[in-house]
């Protein structure tokens, strides 16, 4: 299990360092670039949105000699953290130019190479989540959701607790509870640390209903989940 999974920031942004100092002096760019962009996720689960963007844009001039495939992951992440910090326009020209390398990707994914179609719906539902358009943001995650691969649970779970903010952003409390429900049910015994911690971002976002049964109901499952990670 990788320190980012177990949750040690301090192990975890060693490795990273010493990773991009490796693939800089063996003139890797495209791994700079992925490095840069995996660090960008750690920061984007931990609600550190800011931190996440300024890593995004260290990877963006090292991956312009990476693979279209790549280019396009970096920018949908690019594109989400953006999204998240209230930056409307530059998001949306970042998700652009994703699906445009995305469409130029001849390649199948392999490897590092791993960004597909279904993935970018998800980056992409979650950035216009971001910027409020919860209606375009539950159809992308919808469609994320039903075409990611059977077996990428994690992926899929995560997806399903974004769901369920986007159904509170549609006012719909009791939807948004089931679909967490839904998607701590999917991850059943595989329960990582980025899941417990977008199910502890939705609480705070219902904290407004705490007293609500559905709202309780689903804290206690939360913090069940969090036990079974910290038995794992």
């Amino acid at each position: 299990m990788s320190t980012t999974t177990l949750g040690d920031r301090s192990r975890s942004e060693a490795h990273f360092h010493l990773g991009t100092v490796a693939a800089g002096e063996g003139e890797a760019d495209d791994l700079t670039a992925w490095l840069y962009t995996v660090q960008s996720i750690v920061e984007y689960t931990a609600g550190r949105r800011d931190t996440a963007a300024a890593f995004l844009q260290k990877a963006v001039t090292p991956a312009e000699t990476a693979a279209p495939r790549r280019r396009a992951w970096v920018n949908a992440n690019l594109a989400r953290a953006l999204a998240a910090s209230g930056l409307r326009e530059k998001a949306l020209a970042a998700l652009d130019q994703a699906a445009r390398l995305l469409d130029l990707a001849g390649e199948e994914p392999a490897g590092l190479d791993f960004f597909t179609a279904p993935r970018l719906d998800g980056l992409a539902g979650e950035t216009y989540a971001h910027l409020g358009e919860h209606d375009a943001a539950g159809h992308l995650l919808e469609t994320a959701i039903a075409h990611r691969a059977v077996a990428d649970i994690k992926g899929r779970a995560v997806l399903t607790l974004d769901l369920a903010e986007v159904r509170l952003g549609q006012g719909d409390l009791d939807a948004a509870c089931a679909t967490a429900h839904a998607g701590l049910d999917l991850a059943g015994p595989a329960v990582v640390q980025p899941l417990i911690l977008r199910a502890r971002a939705l609480q705070q976002a219902l904290a407004p209903w705490a007293g609500e049964k559905p709202v309780q109901e689903l804290a206690a499952r939360v913090r069940e989940s969090r036990h079974q990670l910290a038995r794992a």
